[in-house]
C-alpha cells in the first residue's frame, strides 16, 4: 500500500470511529507540521506517533502539537534511547501511552516527564522492551497519577524503588502478564488510594496480606488468575471492605478453606477460581451460605463423583471427608 492509499484509508477509519485524522479547528496542529506522527481530533485531542526512531524528532513534533490543547500522547513501535524531557514543558498532557517499543529509559535526567507533574494522570506501556531497567523513582514527581500500567514488558519482579511511589495517588496498577517472580513484601501496602490491583498473568507462587494496604478500604478489585499460587493465607482478605471482584482462575488452588474466603463472600461481585477444586466438607460454608447475586466461576475437579459441578451447586450432604 502506498503512501497516499495508507493516508487515505487511516482518514476513513478514523472518522468512522469518531475521530478525524485532519482535526478540528482550534483542536489539532496542521498533519503537515507534525509529520511523521498525526494528531487524532475529538474534544480531547491525541498527537499519536509510530515508527519514530529519533528522539530529536519527536521533540520537534511537540514544539509545534504544544501549541494546541492536547490532552495526551501515543508513541507506538517507537524506538528512542530515553524520552527527552523537554517534549512536554508547556503542555497540559493528562495520558501517556507507550506500546511495541523500545525504550532504554523513561528520562534523560533524574525525573521523567518534565512539565506534566501536575496533569499527568494516566501512564500505560504495553509491550515494551527494557522496562525492567527503568528506574521507578523517575516517576515520583508525578502527584496527579492515578492510573499505572506496565504489561506484556518481561519485567521478573518489582524492586523495592518502587514503594517510592506510594505518595502518588495511585488507584489503579496494572502489571499483567510481565512473568513477575517476585514481590517485595509490602510492595503495595502503602498505597492507600489503591482501587484495582492486576497482576494476572504472572510467575508468582506467593501473595501476602502484608503486599496490600491494612486497612484497605478503597480496594476493590485484585487480579491474580494465571499465575502459580497454590494457596492464600487465612488472613488475605481482612480489612477489605470494599472488595468485589477476585480473579484467581489459572492457579493451582483446589482447597477454598472457609477461614480465608468466608468473611468476603457475601460482599464479593464476581469470584473467578478454577475447574480443579477438590470438593470435600471444607467446602460446606459454601453450600451453607446464602447466595446472593453474582457471577461465581469455579468447579469440581475431585472427587470423580462431582466433577464438573459448579460449587455453588452443591449441598452439605454430598461433602464428605
Amino acid at each position: 500500500m502506498n503512501q497516499i492509499a495508507a493516508f487515505v484509508l487511516f482518514a476513513v477509519l478514523s472518522t468512522s470511529s469518531g475521530y478525524s485524522i485532519f482535526g478540528k479547528k482550534n483542536n489539532c496542529p496542521n498533519p503537515h507540521d507534525i509529520h511523521p506522527c498525526y494528531c487524532l481530533a475529538s474534544k480531547k485531542p491525541v498527537v499519536v506517533c509510530e515508527d519514530v526512531t529519533s528522539q530529536d524528532e519527536f521533540v520537534e513534533v511537540m514544539t509545534v502539537a504544544k501549541k494546541k490543547p492536547l490532552v495526551g500522547v501515543s508513541l507506538e513501535s517507537v524506538s528512542f534511547r530515553y524520552i527527552p524531557e523537554n517534549a512536554f514543558e508547556g503542555t497540559h498532557i493528562q495520558s501517556i501511552n507507550i506500546s511495541d517499543s523500545r525504550i532504554l529509559s523513561l528520562g534523560e535526567s533524574e525525573h521523567a516527564f518534565k512539565g506534566l507533574e501536575d496533569s499527568l494522570v494516566s501512564f500505560r506501556v504495553k509491550n515494551c522492551s527494557y522496562a525492567s531497567h527503568w528506574e521507578w523513582t523517575l516517576l515520583e514527581r508525578l502527584i496527579t497519577l492515578q492510573d499505572l500500567e506496565i504489561s506484556k514488558s518481561h519485567l521478573p519482579e518489582i524492586s523495592e524503588d518502587f514503594l517510592k511511589l506510594s505518595k502518588l495517588p495511585l488507584t489503579n496498577i496494572n502489571f499483567r502478564s510481565n512473568h513477575i517472580r517476585y514481590l517485595p513484601a509490602e510492595v503495595f501496602a502503602s498505597f492507600t488510594n489503591l482501587k484495582h490491583l492486576h497482576l494476572d498473568e504472572n510467575k508468582l507462587k506467593v501473595f501476602s496480606r502484608s503486599m496490600l494496604p491494612k486497612p484497605a478500604q478503597k480496594f476493590s478489585a485484585l487480579g491474580l488468575s494465571k499465575n502459580q499460587i497454590q494457596e492464600l493465607p487465612t488472613d488475605m482478605f481482612t480489612e477489605m471492605p470494599n472488595l468485589r471482584y477476585l480473579y484467581l482462575g489459572g492457579n493451582p488452588i483446589i482447597i477454598l478453606d472457609a477461614q480465608t474466603y468466608q468473611p468476603i463472600w457475601n460482599q464479593l461481585k464476581i469470584v473467578f477460581f478454577n475447574d480443579a477444586i477438590h470438593c470435600d466438607c471444607r467446602l460446606s460454608w459454601i453450600a451453607q451460605m446464602k447466595q446472593k447475586l453474582r457471577l461465581v466461576h469455579g468447579t469440581c475437579g475431585t472427587p470423580a463423583n462431582l466433577r464438573g459441578r459448579k460449587i455453588t451447586q452443591l449441598k452439605t450432604d454430598e461433602l464428605f471427608c
